[in-house]
């Protein structure tokens, strides 16, 4: 029997199980495919583009060109400064003041940050604001997967 071991590169390309929009968490779904986060489990990484999966009706032939979205992502899955949006719901989000430098981030609705936890799931933070929040988005130091998964760490 052989062991193999396996890079794990901290950026990843994935495919896509549905259209996933810019600075946004990300989970895999059951086919190992890519889908915004939305607090239920752990997310697997952070998105920085826009992407759509390719469907069957929008097949091209080889030599067709057209300028769309890339049907995969690069997904970030290791511990990174990252910007993220906000969850348009939260409160001030018109305002510009929901997250402080220090704030405990949570994922929100489709992938976005939110200052509490959402959905039933998983109830904690995935990431610290690194500064406050400008224009929709907030800078995270997003947390390394083994923290996350860590148990008995208390944040």
């Amino acid at each position: 029997m052989t062991a193999n071991s396996v890079l794990n590169s901290p950026t990843t390309t994935k495919e896509l199980a549905a259209k996933v929009e810019q600075f946004r968490f990300v989970m895999l779904d059951s086919s190992g495919k890519i889908k915004h986060a939305d607090g239920s489990a752990l997310p697997y990484g952070y998105v920085r583009q826009a992407a759509a999966p390719e469907s069957e009706e929008d097949s091209r032939p080889s030599n067709h060109v057209e300028h769309a979205l890339p049907s995969r992502v690069a997904v970030t899955t290791y511990q990174a400064v990252v910007s993220v949006a906000i969850d348009p719901t939260e409160t001030n989000f018109n305002k510009g003041n929901v997250f402080k430098p220090g704030d405990k981030v949570y994922v929100g609705a489709d992938g976005t940050a939110a200052t509490t936890a959402k959905a039933k799931g998983k109830k904690k933070p995935v990431g610290i604001a690194e500064r406050a929040d400008h224009v929709g988005c907030v800078r995270v130091n997003m947390f390394h997967p083994s923290v996350l998964v860590a148990d008995s760490l208390e944040l």
